[in-house]
Formats: structure tokens, C-alpha cells, sequence
């Protein structure tokens, strides 16, 4: 009596509450640094190189926090470029990006390293920074880079468009359960936990 009593009357009522509540956003805090690393330029291995007239600068997002429900638009950093002539620069090497999350739970990892090529100028680019892989899951949250012009690449914006900035976009996605979810699997192990006990006691 006591599980029909259950199975008719409780379980659908949680059901019930589960599809009225509703969904809850997962809070996700990070930072991002990088690090370009190129040959025949000055400072490889920083966040800041130069290729005679022309920088490159990776801009890293210093702390963000964002509610992944269960995905949201989120921003990787941004990439600057300022030259000082309008001759065509040639530029080639990689940049290494790093996601560091604080919450929902502590990770860090490489996202990504991508590589970049092609020439610059003050008016004009023909240069790409191209991913080959775009994801990483840290503790169940995904980061996946998106908002590419051509394919898994972004065409380097020059210094007389958007003030030579290309925005590295993402998406946060949350694989964690709903707590909606968690709470109706608790009470159906409580309810068996009861049925189970009292046929117990019976016995």
C-alpha cells in the first residue's frame, strides 16, 4: 500500500514541481591569459609582440562571470593589432590560450593552441588565426571558441578597423545536472528507501 501510495501520489508531485520551477543557471567565474610565440619578431613567448611597425597584443579577460543556462555568449580575450606603416607586414607563429576557472570548480587548461599567418598593414589584413580544436571541459563546464569568418579561423582585424581589435568569442555551456534533476533522484531513493524498510519491518 505504502509504494502504490508513492508511486501515485509523491513521484508525480515532485514531477510536477520539477517542470514549474524554473531552470537555474550555473554561475561560472574564469580568467584567460596567452601567449604568443613567433620567430623573427621581438618579445615571443609574452602576451605582446612586434614585427617591425606592427604589435600584436593578446588583451586577456582579468575576471568575468557569467550564468551558463545551460549556454551563454562569453568573450576569450581579444586580439590588438596597431602598426605605424601601410606596407604589407608578414607575420606567422602561435598563440596559446588558457582558460582559469575558479568556479563552479577549480581547472585550468590549454583551450587551444592556434597559429596565425599571412600579412598586415595599417588599412588592410590577409591574416588568420586558425584553431584545429576549440573545446575544453573543465569540471563540466565546456568552453568552445566560435564566431569564426572561415571555418575554426579569424581573419585579424587591421589597425583602421574597430581599432585593429578581434574579439575571440565563445560559448559556456554547463554538462552539470539541474538541481531540479538531483532533488527528484534523491526523493526516489528516499521513497524506496521507505517502501524497502517497512517490508522489511513486515517481514
Amino acid at each position: 500500500m505504502t509504494q502504490r501510495l508513492f508511486i501515485q501520489f509523491a513521484l508525480p508531485a515532485v514531477a510536477l514541481v520539477a517542470m514549474v520551477l524554473p531552470a537555474h543557471a550555473t554561475t561560472v567565474d574564469y580568467s584567460t591569459t596567452g601567449v604568443i610565440t613567433c620567430a623573427g619578431c621581438t618579445g615571443s613567448g609574452t602576451s605582446t609582440v612586434t614585427f617591425g611597425p606592427l604589435t600584436m597584443t593578446y588583451l586577456p579577460i582579468a575576471s568575468s562571470s557569467v550564468g551558463a543556462n545551460p549556454t551563454t555568449n562569453a568573450s576569450a580575450g581579444e586580439i590588438k593589432i596597431t602598426d605605424t606603416s601601410t606596407a604589407n607586414t608578414l607575420i606567422n607563429g602561435t598563440f596559446a590560450l588558457t582558460i582559469n576557472q575558479t568556479v563552479p570548480s577549480v581547472g585550468s587548461g590549454h583551450l587551444d593552441s592556434g597559429t596565425f599567418s599571412g600579412s598586415l598593414a595599417s588599412n588592410g589584413s590577409s591574416a588568420m588565426l586558425s584553431f584545429t580544436a576549440s573545446t575544453l571541459n573543465l569540471g563540466g563546464i565546456e568552453y568552445t571558441l566560435d564566431g569564426f569568418a572561415f571555418g575554426t579561423s579569424y581573419i585579424l582585424v587591421p589597425p583602421n578597423t574597430n581599432n585593429g581589435i578581434t574579439s575571440l568569442e565563445m560559448s559556456v555551456t554547463s554538462t552539470l545536472p539541474e538541481p531540479t534533476f538531483v532533488a527528484l533522484t534523491a526523493f526516489g531513493f528516499v521513497g524506496m528507501g521507505v517502501v524497502a524498510f517497512r517490508r522489511r519491518r513486515r517481514a
